[in-house]
C-alpha cells in the first residue's frame, strides 16, 4: 500500500495515529541542559528542548527538592550545580547515578542538524 503524503507527515497509516514517545524524560533533558549549561535561563533551557518555561520551572523545582541540583543566586541570574552522585529514581535503576546520563548527554555535540532528525520528530518533547 502506498501511503499518501498527509498520511506520512501527520503520522498516520492506514488512518491510524501513531503514539509519539522519547526514551528521555522532560526532567532528564533538563537535567542535561543544565550540565552542559549551568548558567542558562529558564526560557533557554525550555526553548532548548521544546517546553514551555512554566513547565521547566516545575522540573527545576522538582530536581532542586530531590537533590539532584542546586540554585545559587548570582546578581540577577542563577546559576545551577548538579550533583552527578544522585541515584535514579526508578527502583529498578536506583542502582546506577545520573553520572553516567550526564557523561553520555552533557558533552554531546550541541549543534544540531534539522537534516538528520525526521520531519515527524521535529518540535517535540
Amino acid at each position: 500500500m502506498e501511503l499518501s503524503g498527509d498520511m506520512i507527515r501527520n503520522g498516520t497509516e492506514n488512518g491510524a495515529e501513531h503514539k509519539s514517545w522519547t526514551f528521555l524524560t522532560n526532567h532528564a533533558r533538563v537535567l542535561v541542559e543544565i550540565a552542559r549549561s549551568p548558567d542558562a535561563r529558564l526560557r533557554d533551557i525550555a526553548a532548548g528542548i521544546g517546553i514551555t518555561e512554566r513547565a521547566a520551572q516545575a522540573i527545576v523545582t522538582d530536581l532542586e527538592e530531590a537533590g539532584y541540583l542546586t540554585r545559587t543566586r548570582v546578581g540577577r541570574r542563577n546559576h545551577y550545580s548538579v550533583d552527578p552522585s544522585r541515584p535514579f529514581r526508578h527502583p529498578a535503576e536506583a542502582d546506577h547515578r545520573v553520572a553516567g546520563l550526564l557523561a553520555m548527554f552533557a558533552s554531546h555535540d550541541q549543534v544540531r542538524s534539522t537534516d538528520s532528525v525526521p520531519s515527524h520528530h521535529r518540535g517535540k518533547a
